[in-house]
């Protein structure tokens, strides 16, 4: 037992080098709790080992809380940031949404622009035929009308003209 106990004291001895400042601390009252079994007779002996289990228990019970408490504090952090992480997802589908709405509707407007100048490229071209059309048969009407008119001119300058009773036509007199 007593080489555990002095294996037990050179643990403790090389851990008292270590830079952390609580665990010197607890290893230095469970340093003096070790010494003060060994000064007592066997009874204490007993006794005050369950006592110094009952205060490492209880230490370690504290070292357990601040554990629990940090752990949820990194939980809430990586929590708040997840949720960040879910806003910031959402709203960048919100933006590719919009996104795509708006080329949809540049597409629309080009597809109505472009039937719109179809449009007025075949009610121009209609309306280019219509014209022609028109002139053609204004033309020949004109030209008809000067082909009557002249067959009435040589009519009138021969001094004949369709009489409408009787035989033939009629010479004009002459002064």
């Amino acid at each position: 037992m007593n080489a555990e106990i002095n294996l037990l004291k050179n643990m403790i001895d090389n851990a008292k080098d270590d830079d952390t400042p609580w665990l010197a601390v607890a290893l230095d009252e469970f340093d003096k709790e070790i010494s003060s079994l060994l000064c007592t007779p066997g009874k204490l002996l007993g006794h005050i080992a369950n006592e110094v289990l009952q205060n490492f228990l209880l230490s370690q019970v504290a070292i357990e809380k601040s554990i629990l408490q940090a752990d949820k504090a990194l939980s809430d952090g990586e929590k708040a940031v997840a949720e960040e992480q879910a806003r910031r997802e959402t709203a960048e589908r919100e933006q590719e949404l919009l996104k795509q709405k708006l080329q949809e509707l540049e597409q629309q407007t080009e597809a109505r622009q472009r039937s719109l100048q179809e449009n007025i490229a075949q009610l121009t071209e209609k309306l280019a035929r219509r014209r022609e059309k028109h002139l053609r048969e204004h033309n020949m009407m004109l030209e008809h009308k000067l082909k009557v008119g002249q067959a009435v001119a040589l009519v009138v300058l021969d001094g004949h003209y369709p009489c409408t009773s009787g035989r033939g036509g009629r010479r004009l007199q002459q002064d």
